[in-house]
């Protein structure tokens, strides 16, 4: 499920209210992306600043649902060893069948608890897929605004700096220097 600014994902144990993972940030980021087709020096480190820290939101949400996939998994862990030691020999004596793998495992995947926690963990699975492509656009889009910089990210930064095409000097380096002489520690 989705809000404007939140992604609302069932946790990994069912007795828990589902996490709230909020996205706001990385929306914003995410909207700035199209800035990177003309960013300017002026503008280039608050646009990598706010790629960034959304890439840092990102890889705690990332976490967080690793860690309700880990739980969702041992939970249906749980679910399909109960059926398989309990449920399962139940059924398959009723019907009058022996026991082997096969009938088994169909037990297990008609059991709907077992159903429902499967799904819980590709539900998870599929929102942490989903955040892992958010921040690999960032990190292209943050990688885009560096690549375009160059091996000049100071640039624009520095007010007595003189552009010359690709050449860059500073104000007065050529000049000789002036002041009180070296200095002493």
């Amino acid at each position: 499920m989705e809000t404007e600014t939140a992604f609302i994902v069932p946790r990994g144990d069912p007795g828990l209210a589902p996490l709230r993972l909020d996205m706001e940030l990385v929306h914003y980021a995410e909207s700035r992306i199209p800035e990177v087709a003309f960013v300017n020096a002026f503008k280039a480190p608050e646009l990598l600043a706010v790629f960034n820290k959304a890439y840092l939101d990102l890889t705690k949400i990332v976490a967080s649902l690793e860690v309700e996939m880990g739980a969702a998994e041992l939970q249906a862990n749980m679910r399909r060893s109960e059926v398989v030691l309990d449920v399962a020999p139940e059924v398959l004596s009723k019907r009058g069948l022996k026991t082997s793998e096969d009938l088994r495992t169909a037990v297990v995947d008609s059991d709907v608890k077992y159903i429902e926690y499967t799904r819980r963990l590709q539900t998870i699975t599929a929102y942490r897929e989903l955040m892992r492509g958010k921040m690999k656009s960032l990190e292209w889009a943050y990688n885009s605004v560096k690549k375009i910089l160059g091996d000049r990210p100071q640039l624009g930064n520095n007010p007595y700096q003189v552009h010359d095409g690709d050449q860059s000097t500073q104000v007065g380096e050529n000049e000789t220097k002036r002041g009180f002489g070296k200095t002493r520690y």
